[in-house]
């Protein structure tokens, strides 16, 4: 009677614990007045004491509350309860009976409770709760094998601290629950001293059963005692076997839904990722779609998609996809480190990173790997003392107004962004809404943020964020030679799926660090048979291996991204070719006037050539007859001399219109006087222009080889090049001059200019037919690749020897044997 406060509440445990089922009772009769019993059942309390009952009365009005009563003390905890009567065998017979009975209700009230969930999660922690509350265990975990059955991970646990579940791995060989998974049968340690469980991980009482479907075991159950001196027993066992065995069937029916809901999910996927794929046949779209399914699909942070370049023997990235971060403890280790971000953290100052300013090699390197044009550094301050940095990496080049955007508004954005790493996760909506706003603001390509270790002096990764296209050149390499695993792959067309954990080759695992990455899948995109590239696929949170029907979607999409990249492929050639077209029509257009003009041209000269002999002849005639002291002798000479000079120039202009044969050899020629002939033309059209002309040719030039007319074309070209190169310049200055090689084997001849020079991009695109840097309809684009052509018919060559802010030099070499 004294305990029956306690007792009451114990029992009111069990029934809001779900372990009472159906019409129970709990009688205890009191023996004064102090206490008063209660006969319990599904339904709460009744007080059944008052004055002067006696235990007849109590017994009589408890037998009409309920249809029966069980000693569910008695019952379930035998152990604990004194009973001061000699049972008889009749009715210890009723009560095992009862016990039996009540335990099959339990179990299966329980197996009901398992199977009322198709979400393997709640399925897998109910088996859990129910298994501590039925054997009075203070932990409880459900263990469930890898991909390869080697070791163990927790997938529910009771009691057991969360961290240590998250990192609970037990190998299947040499331990007590490898042995149950091994053989199927259970174990159970009861008082035999501490057990060690895994490494640093004792116990003073466990039992373990395996989770039996159709003869396989799935998984293991298991209950342990650290600090409880209750031991578990045989009964313990039989019930945690019953209860395993329902559990199996929950759980494989929990699994079977789950997979029907995957592939569900995975089909709808694949269709939309079809749907998007078949809208557009631009080759970055159609990357960036296939690069974030596989991400999401995967549950991973970085996707490479490379194609594959046989001549140079290496893989050059298309794009870079990632949503990556690291955990704390292991933020993608030591690497990246570039003096930019040590000189951040100490100076408290934003740093600029550019090919222009990288005085260490460090930097040199992190703008190489990363291949930017521009990384911005900022330190990231919490009252006053340094956390680490904020990078925003502009892969491209970025424009002023993207720039522009103040350092104290994204030391806010990055700040919330590490808030919202460290509390959810970087997949999480609201976080992506914060970072393509952030890269949408300053034009970047990708955010990424490291954390300051002081006292290592280092730092290390926590996430990056972006994307990158490159299908113009310039973009991240991976030489073969430096990768075999990758070069068979690109040669068999193998995956690589690795951890970690079991990496076996340096160079894998060089990827793997320079991906920071836990577990790498590596896949090849074949495109009518041939590998015309691989995606690369980094998990940079978990070590574990892809499973085959991960592999198998990721594969699905791959094939969509070859045959996207393949249809994108054609139709760009497609799309060149009619550009191509169009543009040889306008040239062809283009050069028949220019034809039909040097025709035109060719008539006038000679229409103009006759008056200018009578001109010439007729003053000739005069100033035979005229005495020097005339007065209009001076004015005869002046037109003879006029007459004389305009009919050089259309002579000039005749042997111009009048080219040689296609097939005619070049012949040894006076270099100096064809650069003569031309400058009688364009000489002072140029000074016309206010543009300052030098001439410096070498006297005494031995003859070189060339071909009559077209050289001049040659200077003629390439002056009113420079002519044009210099307008609207201060001070324009072209220039001419001619000298013998060292080895006094060739003639060179340099044209310059003090221009703005050629882009470096452009540089090397100036020979090719149809490009030109000037406005449409002022210039053919035929010039220069005409001017190499004439200049190696003539077993020499033309190339820009110089090219800057300060002007361009193009030099001709002609050789002289």
């Amino acid at each position: 009677g004294s305990s029956i406060d306690k007792e009451s509440a114990r029992f009111n445990q069990l029934l809001q614990n779900g372990l009472l089922f159906g019409s129970l009772a709990w009688i205890i009769v009191g023996e004064s007045n102090k206490h008063h019993p209660y006969a319990a059942s599904a339904h709460g309390y009744v007080n059944l004491v008052q004055s002067g009952y006696s235990p007849k009365v109590i017994l009589s009005t408890v037998a009409q509350t309920i249809d029966k009563s069980v000693d569910i003390e008695k019952t379930l905890y035998k152990n604990d309860v004194n009973v001061d009567e000699t049972p008889t065998k009749e009715a210890e017979t009723r009560r095992l009976f009862e016990r039996k009975l009540l335990e099959h209700q339990t179990l299966s009230s329980i197996a009901r409770m398992i199977n009322s969930s198709l979400d393997l999660t709640i399925v897998l922690t109910k088996v859990v709760d129910a298994a501590t509350s039925l054997t009075n265990a203070e932990e409880g975990l459900l263990l469930l094998p890898d991909n390869e059955g080697k070791n163990l991970y927790i997938r529910a646990a009771k009691g057991i601290d969360s961290d240590m579940a998250k990192e609970f791995r037990i190998k299947t060989d040499d331990t007590l629950a490898g042995q149950v998974f091994k053989t199927g049968h259970p174990v159970l340690v009861g008082d035999s001293g501490w057990q060690k469980v895994k490494t640093e991980y004792f116990v003073k009482s466990l039992l373990y059963v395996p989770m039996t479907y159709k003869d396989k075991v799935i998984g293991v159950l298991g209950v342990n005692n650290r600090s409880n001196d209750r031991t578990f027993n045989a009964h313990d066992r039989d019930l945690l076997l019953d209860l395993a065995s329902h559990a199996a069937i929950a759980i494989e029916n929990a699994r079977l839904y789950g997979e029907s809901v995957q592939r569900s999910k995975e089909l709808a996927m694949l269709f939309s990722a079809s749907q998007a794929v078949n809208s557009t046949l631009a080759l970055d779209g159609v990357l960036k779609i296939i690069a974030e399914r596989l991400l999401n699909a995967l549950e991973i942070g970085i996707v490479d998609i490379t194609t594959f370049n046989p001549s140079r023997r290496r893989l050059e990235t298309s794009i870079s996809y990632q949503r990556a971060q690291w955990q704390i403890k292991q933020m993608g280790g030591k690497n990246d480190q570039p003096e930019a971000l040590f000189q951040a953290i100490h100076s408290r100052q934003r740093v600029f990173l550019s090919p222009q300013n990288a005085q260490h090699g460090s930097d040199k390197q992190y703008l190489d790997k990363n291949k930017a044009s521009l990384i911005c550094v900022f330190p990231l301050m919490t009252e006053n003392r340094p956390i680490g940095v904020f990078e925003l990496v502009y892969t491209h080049q970025p424009s002023r107004k993207s720039t522009g955007v103040s350092t104290m508004h994204i030391h806010q954005m990055a700040l919330q962004l590490m808030v919202m790493v460290d509390a959810m996760s970087l997949n999480n909506a609201e976080a992506q809404t914060i970072a393509t706003d952030l890269l949408t603001d300053t034009g970047a390509q990708f955010c990424r943020m490291y954390l300051w270790d002081e006292s290592q002096d280092a730092f290390y990764k926590r996430w990056s964020f972006g994307e990158a296209v490159w299908l113009n050149g310039n973009q991240p390499v991976i030489k073969l030679d430096e990768y075999p695993a990758l070069d068979t792959l690109v040669k068999t067309g193998n995956i690589i799926n690795v951890t970690r954990h079991d990496q076996d080759t340096p160079d894998i695992g060089q990827l793997l660090d320079q991906y920071g990455s836990r577990t790498l899948l590596v896949m090849p995109i074949v495109i009518t048979g041939e590998v015309a590239g691989i995606v690369i696929m980094s998990d940079t949170m978990r070590q574990r291996h892809f499973s085959e029907r991960k592999i198998e979607m990721a594969n699905a999409l791959i094939v969509q991204a070859a045959n996207a990249m393949k249809n994108a492929s054609l139709f760009a050639d497609l799309q060149k070719s009619l550009e191509d077209l169009r543009e040889a029509q306008s040239r062809l257009i283009q050069s028949a006037r220019l034809s039909a003009m040097g025709e035109l041209a060719a008539a006038v000269a000679h229409q103009i050539n006759n008056p200018l002999t009578t001109v010439i002849a007729d003053t000739e005639l005069i100033l035979q007859d005229l005495p020097e002291k005339d007065r209009n002798h001076e004015s005869i000479v002046a037109v003879h001399r006029a007459g004389k000079r305009a009919h050089e120039v259309v002579r000039r202009l005749l042997g111009m219109a009048h080219q040689s044969d296609a097939d005619d050899p070049p012949q040894m020629l006076d270099v100096n006087q064809t650069i003569r002939n031309t400058l009688t033309l364009v000489s002072k059209h140029i000074e016309q222009h206010h543009v300052y002309l030098e001439v410096d040719l070498e006297a005494d030039l031995p003859d070189a080889y060339g071909l009559p007319g077209q050289l001049e074309d040659v200077w003629m070209n390439l002056l009113l090049n420079a002519r044009d190169a210099v307008t609207g310049c201060d001070g324009p200055e072209i220039g001419i001059m001619s000298h013998l090689s060292n080895d006094q084997q060739w003639i060179e001849v340099e044209v310059w200019d003090n221009g703005t020079g050629i882009p470096v991009d452009k540089q090397g695109e100036i020979f090719d037919a149809f490009f030109t840097t000037k406005p449409a309809g002022e210039g053919t684009g035929l010039g220069l690749h005409i001017c190499r052509q004439v200049v190696e018919k003539c077993k020499g060559e033309l190339l820009l020897k110089e090219s800057t802010s300060k002007g361009s030099t193009f030099l001709v070499r002609l050789p002289t044997a």
